[in-house]
């Protein structure tokens, strides 16, 4: 996921995330600009549900190309 730093638009990193209810969480993010250094919060929240397994899609899996890639975080782990 991609966050950029709200005073200069560097890349910023998340570095901590409290989970606020079932489907939202607030993240909190540091500016990898060292000259910048803002820190501050965001809120990830689901906004809709497009398609569930309850409406008859497949349930769902694990895509193995997706969790050996340290680059991929998520979020949402403890729902």
């Amino acid at each position: 996921m991609l966050v950029r730093c709200p005073t200069c638009g560097t890349h910023a990193r998340i570095v901590a995330s409290d989970q606020l209810t079932n489907n939202t969480r607030m993240a909190y993010c540091q500016c990898k600009n060292i000259n910048c250094s803002t820190t501050f919060s965001i809120v990830i929240e689901v906004h809709k549900v497009i398609r569930s397994p309850l409406q008859g899609s497949t349930p769902p899996t694990h895509q193995p190309e997706l969790m050996g890639n340290p680059n991929q975080t998520d979020m949402f782990s403890e729902l």
